[in-house]
């Protein structure tokens, strides 16, 4: 449900025709650009955004930097920070920045 969610927000954010991938790594497809889709993190019964806390941050920070690292087959990590508070986002951000290898995140 997370993954459909972020698709369409993805999709409507950037104006990019995605498409499931089936291939083990691999979210979705803009074309043939590979992306990995961290987030959101929902109720899995109700579909709902749940109520996201600092560890839950945290967390997530975590498997994006993980993603990046060891995750090869992907061109982009896209992230859905749906249900996050402002001061959320900017710690998220501030982590995956201090550990990222690449240039602009």
């Amino acid at each position: 449900m997370a993954e459909g969610t972020a698709g369409a927000r993805l999709e409507q954010a950037t104006g990019r025709k995605l498409s499931q991938s089936t291939t083990e790594g691999v979210d979705l497809y803009a074309g043939q650009t590979a992306i990995s889709l961290k987030g959101p993190l929902l109720n899995k019964s109700t579909g709902e955004p749940i109520a996201i806390n600092d560890n839950m941050v945290n967390g997530l920070a975590k498997a994006v930097i993980k993603d990046f690292k060891y995750n090869t087959i992907t061109d982009e990590i896209a992230i859905d920070t749906l249900g996050m508070s402002p001061s959320q986002r900017e710690k998220l951000i501030s982590l995956v920045q201090e550990a990222s290898p690449y240039p602009q995140v």
